[in-house]
């Protein structure tokens, strides 16, 4: 089963507030800015009205990784996330960064989160493994 995250021949814009329409543009660049996409998002000549392409091939899978983590932390009255090998595609540093991000995010919405993961790094902040 393929597991790579779905996009569509949209607007930057259009493919983040697929999960929540009242998301303004200020909400978009501050979490582009949370999975460090910020510097990538600072050179595309259209901003958030650049087209990602046919199930986002105009991206790189960590690219398409941290746009998919940036979607669901757009979503309104988020209860409950699983990701499974969510960070599999990017360094260490960005991985790192993004579950930061998923952390305080989860302390300040208060949702239920779980994690399926391979490497140990990326499930020792866990209250259970």
């Amino acid at each position: 089963m393929n597991q790579d995250p779905v996009f569509f021949n949209f607007s930057l814009r259009a493919n983040l507030r697929i999960v929540n329409t009242e998301v303004t543009d200020d909400q978009i660049m501050a979490v582009l800015s949370m999975v460090d996409l910020n510097h990538w998002f600072s050179g595309l000549s259209a901003g958030l009205d650049t087209e990602l392409g046919n199930m986002g091939d105009k991206l790189s899978g960590g690219q398409r990784q941290r746009l998919a983590v940036a979607r669901v932390l757009l979503k309104k009255d988020l209860k409950f996330l699983i990701l499974d090998e969510a960070t599999a595609a990017l360094d260490y540093k960005t991985e790192k960064l993004i579950y930061k991000t998923i952390f305080e995010t989860q302390n300040i919405l208060k949702f239920t989160l779980v994690i399926i993961a391979h490497r140990l790094k990326s499930i020792k902040n866990a209250d259970y493994i």
